[in-house]
């Protein structure tokens, strides 16, 4: 078979923008199910024409088919229409709209207002508590200072218990050698007038 009539000859694809190659054989299925540069309509039948890449980005944002929300939607408006008939919904209840962004405000200012009382609540709270905090600061202040007060009484009374004990080990140092001198001189005492005594019975 010639290169034209072979379904195994390898062709290009000839949608533009694609450069897939592949046989004659399977260009139809790829044509049709397959290749994202294939011109196709849109399938809600808007007549807009894109590559089969794009339908995505076509029905999401630019199919005047495609459905929508009334942009009131979250303000009440449970309409849904499609884009192209959206300019007419609006334009036929804009009273109700009005009507629904009025009761939405008026449901704002509630919601403002109890805010507010809340804040002021707050603020009046952080006023007290900022009041209980600076009397507290002030408190350890004072007894910051009689604990310094206290240290240095202590450091005082601390040198005067050392001299003292310094003194009291002086003092026992001295009556020990006086006790020990006295003893001795006690000792010395006793033996003269023992031998003096012996002495006197001799004579006798």
């Amino acid at each position: 078979c010639t290169a034209e009539e072979c379904e195994f000859y390898v062709v290009s694809c000839p949608n533009d923008g694609c450069t897939r190659k592949l046989s004659r054989k399977h260009l139809p299925h790829h044509d049709q199910m397959e290749c994202g540069y294939k011109v196709i309509s849109c399938p809600l039948g808007c007549s807009d024409t894109f590559p089969r890449n794009r339908k995505d980005v076509h029905l999401a944002d630019a199919c005047s088919y495609r459905i929508v929300k009334c942009p009131f939607a979250k303000i009440g408006c449970p309409t849904e229409v499609k884009a192209k008939d959206l300019p007419d919904h609006l334009e036929q209840n804009s009273s109700s709209h009005l009507l629904l962004t009025c009761n939405r405000m008026m449901e704002y200012e509630n919601v403002f207002r109890k805010m507010n009382a809340k804040i002021d609540a707050v603020e009046k709270e952080n006023l007290y508590l900022k009041q209980q905090l600076s009397a507290s600061i002030d408190k350890l202040g004072t007894v910051a200072a009689g604990v310094r007060v206290n240290e240095k009484k202590c450091t005082s009374l601390s040198k005067d218990m050392k001299h003292a004990e310094s003194y009291m080990k002086t003092t026992t140092k001295k009556l020990n050698d006086h006790e020990t001198s006295t003893r001795s001189e006690f000792v010395k005492l006793y033996k003269h007038l023992t031998i003096a005594g012996v002495l006197r019975g001799e004579k006798k």
